[in-house]
């Protein structure tokens, strides 16, 4: 299954990442370590999270690491992550739109 990440998508888990690493660094690195495992599993098994919503180019389902919400839509040829939310944002699933890149984020290696 082919792994692409929306602009914001990539936006938001840089964006918790340095939140992170501003006072607890370490906690940061085994985030993304976690969140790293988490990607694998979801690529081997994408049916492994919470259902979202149903979405005609595929299922939308969520996931979650630590405080965020990993939400991804998939189907038989995509996994494509669209949004990394804070648990205690509040969402409405109709707003996760982007455009997608491809891979997993290059900046993981903080």
């Amino acid at each position: 299954m082919n792994l692409i990440w929306t602009r914001r998508a990539l936006r938001e888990f840089q964006r918790a990442f340095a939140d992170l690493s501003e006072n607890r660094p370490q906690a940061a690195i085994d985030w993304r370590d976690d969140v790293q495992r988490m990607i694998g599993m979801v690529e081997n098994y994408p049916q492994i999270g919470h259902l979202f919503r149903h979405d005609p180019d595929g299922e939308i389902r969520q996931v979650l690491v630590g405080r965020y919400r990993f939400i991804y839509r998939f189907n038989e040829k995509i996994l494509e992550m669209r949004r990394v939310w804070h648990v205690r944002r509040d969402h409405n699933p109709q707003v996760i739109r982007d455009r997608p890149r491809r891979g997993w984020p290059a900046f993981v290696g903080y």
